[in-house]
């Protein structure tokens, strides 16, 4: 698993001591003398170091990554947990795949019969999948595979087969996609109580073989025929091309999968004969870049979901602090932040989403929220801090 970012970046730094003071080098010597360690930044600092030190030290580290930050053009690759996967080639086995290559195993969860095809986490971190045999929306357990039948796809027609599912959490709905495999793919809203399928359009593209939507409610899929990505207009269904074709040919069953807290779109691609791989989908140009090959796997990968923990209530940064009330709160919250300037205030759910919400100075109305717990970060000039809030 993943370090903290912070610990991460402070890995890449080239320490230079000449310049610094007495007491700033020997901190510096202390933390470089230090084991690796799993443990995020704060924690190693309050284990190792006195609350005067813990101040020079970060001091000196976030002066470091700020001098980083301005001497770079490109933006830092995005820093994942961990993918839940289903492998369709290779005993059906639903488990977890580290986000870093090589990709060579999958620490199982479950071995899973059913022919679950494509999946996708809701607001408050459920993950759903559809059952190809059954026609049916179904839970998934993350921690023990089990699968729960949630109802029949209602008005699911003959001929299709289900290719796609994604949540969008600006309107609260989830979305699916499905395929005749031969000249249409049609788009769909599923009830999250019932399974009910409710249809909206064609996309007018071949065999669309995945659904994805981001951040801001944009979607996009991919079609293995044309080898292309597609954005999908969630009103109409219609489908326009982004860019030119890939410059790889994917085939067979595909997923994706959105990092909502790196703002990233993944794709599993299944490429024949084994082969395939991991990549990065540029959601502007159509572009592809491979993370990693996957052809130690076998893996055609129907189920494909991004997993990250970087919204931990650990990573604070101690020169940033910030209060809310009230915690629970059913409508409005004030956040306070002592005595520094707010760059930006977010909110996430569990599982990274984050949240389109009404937010005006240090007021922030939570009564579209569903009920449930969600992270709310505060970004300064010093630093940013995180804390839980409950929305009731």
């Amino acid at each position: 698993m993943k370090k903290n970012i912070l610990f991460l970046l402070i890995g890449f730094i080239n320490f230079t001591i000449l310049g610094q003071d007495t007491v700033t080098n020997s901190l510096l010597q202390r933390w470089n003398e230090l084991p690796s360690t799993n443990k995020s930044f704060n924690m190693v600092l309050e284990e190792n170091f006195s609350d005067d030190e813990q101040v020079i030290l970060n001091n000196y580290f976030n002066e470091q990554t700020r001098q980083i930050s301005s001497n770079t053009t490109s933006i830092q690759d995005p820093v994942l947990d961990f993918f839940y996967v289903l492998n369709f080639r290779n005993e059906e086995i639903f488990g977890t795949l580290d986000a870093e290559p090589p990709f060579n195993s999958v620490d199982p969860i479950e071995t899973i019969f059913d022919n679950l095809f494509a999946d996708d986490f809701d607001d408050i971190g459920t993950l759903y999948a559809l059952d190809f045999d059954l026609e049916s929306l179904v839970t998934v357990d993350v921690i023990t595979g089990e699968r729960t039948v949630v109802g029949p796809l209602l008005n699911f027609p003959t001929g299709q087969t289900i290719a796609g599912l994604s949540y969008n959490v600006t309107n609260d709905t989830m979305y699916a996609i499905s395929t005749n495999g031969v000249d249409d793919t049609i788009l769909y809203t599923v009830d999250l109580t019932s399974g009910e399928a409710t249809l909206i359009g064609s996309l007018g593209i071949t065999i669309g073989i995945w659904l994805e939507i981001d951040n801001e409610g944009n979607a996009f899929s991919a079609d293995i025929v044309t080898d292309a990505i597609y954005s999908v207009n969630l009103e109409t269904g219609q489908a326009t091309i982004i860019g030119t074709p890939f410059d790889i040919d994917i085939e067979f069953a595909q997923e994706a999968t959105f990092d909502h807290v790196h703002d990233v779109l993944y794709m599993a691609a299944y490429t024949g004969g084994g082969t395939g791989g991991i990549y990065i989908v540029d959601r502007d140009t159509g572009e592809i870049e491979l993370v990693g090959n996957t052809n130690a796997l076998n893996a055609e990968f129907v189920m494909f979901s991004a997993h990250d923990e970087t919204l931990s209530l650990e990573d604070n940064n101690i020169e940033t602090s910030f209060s809310m009330f009230p915690n629970p709160s059913k409508n409005q919250v004030t956040l306070q932040v002592n005595n520094d300037e707010i760059i930006a205030i977010e909110v996430f759910n569990t599982i990274g989403q984050k949240m389109k919400m009404s937010i005006s100075d240090e007021n922030m109305d939570v009564s579209s929220l569903k009920n449930g717990v969600y992270i709310v970060k505060v970004t300064t000039i010093k630093g940013i801090s995180t804390q839980k809030l409950i929305k009731k």
